[in-house]
């Protein structure tokens, strides 16, 4: 049977923590100013303010909206391409790497974790996700007959710690594998990673289970701590891998903008992927995704996808956005054979999935065992 196709965006990861595409900016130069970053990292998100505050002084006859990062990164995208950014900048391409440090470095900080005792495994604490991830994870487990797959614009791992934690084994679709359930993060992962040298554009990641093993042995490396909850923090152990030895890596981390042409080579598979999901789908979920003008990337992945002889019983969008206009962007999205089947639910991530559950009589529950203080 074919499965159900779950697609989040940025307000599935807001209850985790994450910031959103409007805030992530404040967020981040809030943290900066806390000293919670490390100080190379700290120089490279001093560049991203540093830039804005010169385009807003150069750019005075248009109008950018610079406290918007999805904008900034489009704005540093067709500098690249022009040659021309602000009047004193020469290397653009480092305002590129520094808004990616900007964005891995604040999600990592900003996304707090419980580190737990599984049941089960008295000298393994381990971390465990949110409870919304958790409960995700819970209702995509307990799916009967099915096999559901997620598509995700979100960076972060916060759904991975809820799969690991569930024993749900994922699959990136990375390469020719096609076990395990098909988590396809279409804007790449704050622990993938590449480089032109030695891989060759070729994607390798770093998973859960790895770090999870470097931080049982030494809880002093997460020294960002908040009330029994801490930081994932994927980029040091990236480091002790060894993945960074020829160190010229690059992390996968591809931009919310309009330009996804120079990233096409290493995302084929998992874009095909996510096409092949939403061609056999029977029921399709979209949760904390509000589908903005400027997303055309998704506007055609999503009609392109959906061509086939497959009937599409249900499609659910899940959204907090009340005053009807995220519902009219996606009635204006989907076709006529689809428009009788849509419905439009004002509801946050966690209430999505207790109400999906109950559509599905599936249970959650909380198992949340003994928090691991240090």
């Amino acid at each position: 049977m074919n499965g159900d196709v779950y697609i989040l965006g940025a307000g599935a990861s807001f209850e985790s923590g994450a910031p959103l595409m409007n805030n992530f900016l404040d967020v981040a130069e809030d943290l900066l100013r806390k000293e919670a970053f490390e100080d190379d990292d700290s120089e490279k998100i001093q560049l991203v303010f540093d830039l804005i505050s010169e385009l807003q002084i150069v750019h005075s006859k248009a109008q950018l909206d610079l406290n918007n990062i999805e904008s900034l990164f489009g704005a540093i995208e067709m500098g690249i391409i022009l040659g021309r950014l602000t009047s004193k900048s020469q290397d653009i391409v480092k305002y590129k790497e520094a808004l990616t440090t900007l964005i891995s470095k604040t999600l990592i900080k900003s996304m707090l974790f419980p580190f737990i005792i599984k049941p089960g495994y008295v000298h393994h604490p381990t971390f465990k996700s949110s409870d919304s991830y958790n409960h995700f994870t819970q209702l995509l487990k307990n799916e009967k007959n099915q096999k559901p797959s997620v598509l995700t614009f979100n960076y972060d791992l916060g759904l991975e710690l809820g799969f690991h934690y569930n024993d749900v084994k994922i699959n990136y679709r990375l390469d020719d594998d096609t076990s395990g359930l098909n988590l396809l993060k279409l804007h790449g992962s704050i622990n993938w990673y590449t480089n032109a040298s030695t891989l060759k554009g070729k994607i390798k990641y770093l998973s859960v289970e790895d770090v999870n093993n470097w931080i049982r042995n030494d809880y002093s490396r997460n020294r960002y701590i908040e009330r029994n909850r801490y930081t994932f923090d994927i980029d040091k152990y990236l480091n002790l891998s060894g993945a960074n030895e020829q160190q010229d890596i690059e992390a996968v981390i591809i931009p919310p903008t309009w330009n996804k042409t120079e990233y096409q080579g290493q995302l084929t598979r998992v874009w095909e992927a996510a096409a092949d999901e939403l061609s056999k789908a029977q029921n399709i979920y979209i949760l904390g995704y509000s589908l903005p003008e400027s997303d055309s990337f998704f506007r055609y992945l999503f009609a392109l996808g959906t061509i086939s002889k497959n009937r599409i019983r249900n499609i659910v969008v899940y959204n907090p956005e009340s005053s009807g206009d995220t519902e009219a962007r996606f009635r204006r999205l989907f076709g006529l054979s689809t428009e009788s089947r849509f419905q439009y639910k004002p509801l946050k991530f966690s209430e999505a999935i207790q109400d999906i559950a109950r559509s599905k009589g599936i249970e959650i529950t909380n198992n949340s065992p003994k928090v691991w203080t240090v």
